[in-house]
Formats: C-alpha cells, structure tokens, sequence
C-alpha cells in the first residue's frame, strides 16, 4: 500500500482530508464461527511527522466500556493498527475503542508486549463520532481519526515518515461483544482469531512531498 504525503497540514482540517482518500477495507474474515455482516475500512496518509489513519465502521451494538489507558480495549467496539518500520521484528500495536480510549504496547510478539506510558499515549489526537440512527441494515456508524506523532514510536527513531518502509496490518474487532467479531485487512491463516501474526502484515510505503 502507499501512503500518501499530505502537505500544509491542518488539524482542523485533518478529518476532511481523511474523507477523501482511497478507503480500504477491512473485510477479510478468516474465522468462520466469527462470520458477520459488520463493515468497517481505513484511510491513511502521513505529513512527515504525523501518521494520519481515520477508521470508518457500521455494526449493531455499541459497547465503549473500557476507559482506562491500556485496558482490554479489544472487548468494546474496537480498530486496531499493528506496525513495524524498517524491517523491524519488533512492533507496534494501536487499539482504540468508539471514544477514543487507547492501549498501545511494543514488542516481537504477543507475549512479553512493553506498553507505552498513558502520558506518551495522550500525544495522539484522536477526533471521534458515533452516529446512532439506525439505517436500512439495522446498523449504526462510527468513525475515529487518529493524529499521530512520529515521536510516539518511541523504540524506532524516526526522523520523518518519509521514504521509509513499513509491515503493517488493520482490524476490527470486539472480543467482548455479544457476537464477538475479528476482521482483517491482510488475511490471517490461522485456526483461531490472533491478529498478533506479522508474518501476514502486508506492506506499506510512505511518499516523499
């Protein structure tokens, strides 16, 4: 995937921009006993020292119940982004729930994962809304943007997004759900739901201006 370079970046005008980029699905659903007709996708793109990702998603119940930093966040109505730049074993993964609470952590798999302190993580902006109309499917939207400061990948220096490479996947997820769900960008061949599996990153690469 490319990642497009936004130039005279704005944060007001940051969500606006996000609605016009190429949307990506998130549609892959490798676990049939998890099958669900919730829809979800992603726009991104990055400034040089931003990563802008906004998540766009329709489903039929909405949990936010998860308020503490770095809590299980995959139980509530969740998108999650999981990183690795430069060929890095090591990576990041970024989970936000409906009202924008966030669990970020760092590590080469999903044990021993070192979590990013609350005061790192409240360097991204995050821009959230819930609509609850229900529509013709009996679903209703939300959407979150996130604003992220290359300075949050805090074990990778990065000097700009720009030119550099990374592997990296998308999902939507709500372990705790009453009809639990786990999509993918990349598909995930595995027996059960595990979105910590880089080997099934797919790849990204970032414009120059």
């Amino acid at each position: 995937m490319i990642i497009p370079y936004i130039s005279n970046f704005k944060t007001e005008q940051a969500s606006e921009l996000m609605d016009n980029l190429e949307r990506n699905p998130i549609k892959h659903q490798s676990w049939e006993e998890f099958r669900t007709n919730i829809k979800s996708c992603f726009t991104i793109a990055h400034t040089g020292n931003h990563l802008l990702i906004k998540f766009f998603s329709e489903e039929n119940e909405l949990c936010a119940s998860v308020r503490k930093t770095n809590d299980k966040i995959c139980n509530d109505n969740c998108v999650e982004a999981f990183i690795a730049f430069d060929n890095e074993v090591e990576y990041y993964n970024l989970e936000f729930n409906c009202f924008g609470n966030a669990k970020i952590a760092y590590g080469g798999s999903r044990d021993g994962r070192k979590l990013l302190l609350p005061e790192t993580i409240a360097k991204i902006k995050t821009q959230s809304s819930i609509d609850t109309t229900i529509n013709n499917e009996g679903m209703i939207s939300w959407e979150i943007l996130l604003i992220i400061p290359k300075e949050l990948f805090e074990f990778t220096p990065i000097k700009t997004f720009e030119g550099i490479i990374a592997k990296a996947n998308f999902y939507k997820c709500g372990d705790g759900l009453t009809k639990p769900h786990f999509l993918t960008w990349n598909k995930v061949e595995t027996t059960h739901p595990d979105f910590h599996q880089p080997q099934y990153f797919g790849d990204l690469k970032f414009l120059n201006k």
